[in-house]
């Protein structure tokens, strides 16, 4: 039985196309591999753009605490402004209230929570004496000065504030706090004299010292007279020696760490 064979002319296109593939397919082959190469290169790292960056400072906004909703400030104590003077606690609104409220707090932790605390001068006068025993003097004067600012009637902040500048023999602050002093308390005759009593001793040639102080009979213990203690400081010194041997200790450990304190 025959078979019948397709005439060979019919197969004849197909070599040619077969071939015309395979010749195409290398070459679509290394276009793709080309393509695949070229692809886009990462840019360099500029290290001292960022290093610029990084040693100048930023320019930063002003952040405020906005405080928590229904905290309501202790008040504090509204009295007329003295000549000269630029601030005035009691005419803060809420929110720079809160601001400065918080400043105290993070200012002197344990001692006040915000301007309230400040009402309570005794404590107020042992914790700045505290400072000042702990040679911490700057610390102790602005905790006075807060205390003042919030309730100005009050004499005790003024007056320690005023003696301690005299201890640490600050003449420049202590005649502007004298000056400011006068000015809000013009009928404290008694505390005044005792002022300009310190004040002549470390300003002589100051003005606002000129009068007639009287001078009492145990000034004669050396050229500067004695303190009027309005930093309430106690008669009995021993905790004070214990102190001050204590602070003596510490240091000396420090320098000589070998050392038997």
């Amino acid at each position: 039985m025959s078979v019948l064979r397709p005439p060979a002319s019919s197969w004849f296109p197909l070599p040619g196309f077969m071939f015309g593939f395979w010749r195409r397919a290398p070459q679509q082959r290394v276009r793709e591999a080309k393509a695949g190469d070229a692809k886009p290169r990462e840019a360099a790292v500029d290290f001292e753009r960022i290093l610029a960056g990084i040693r100048t400072a930023p320019q930063l906004e002003m952040i405020e605490w906005q405080g928590e909703t229904g905290f309501e400030p202790p008040p504090a104590e509204s009295a007329p402004a003295a000549p000269g003077e630029t601030f005035d606690a009691s005419a803060l609104d809420g929110r720079r209230r809160k601001i400065r409220d918080r400043y105290i707090a993070a200012r002197f932790p344990g001692i006040a929570k915000g301007g309230g605390d400040l009402a309570n001068v005794e404590e107020v006068i042992r914790a700045a004496r505290l400072l000042f025993e702990d040679e911490r003097a700057p610390d102790a004067l602005e905790l006075l000065e807060l205390a003042a600012e919030e309730y100005p009637m009050q004499l005790g902040p003024w007056l320690a504030r005023l003696e301690i500048l005299y201890l640490v023999r600050d003449a420049g602050e202590f005649v502007e706090a004298a000056r400011a002093f006068r000015a809000r308390h013009p009928v404290a005759t008694e505390a005044w004299t005792e002022i300009c009593r310190l004040g002549r001793a470390l300003a002589p040639h100051e003005a606002l010292f000129e009068g007639t102080v009287a001078v009492r009979d145990h000034e004669h213990y050396g050229p500067w007279p004695h303190t009027p203690n309005w930093i309430c400081a106690p008669w009995d010194l021993t905790a004070e020696v214990a102190a001050a041997d204590f602070h003596f200790a510490l240091a000396r450990a420090a320098a000589h760490p070998g050392a038997r304190a």
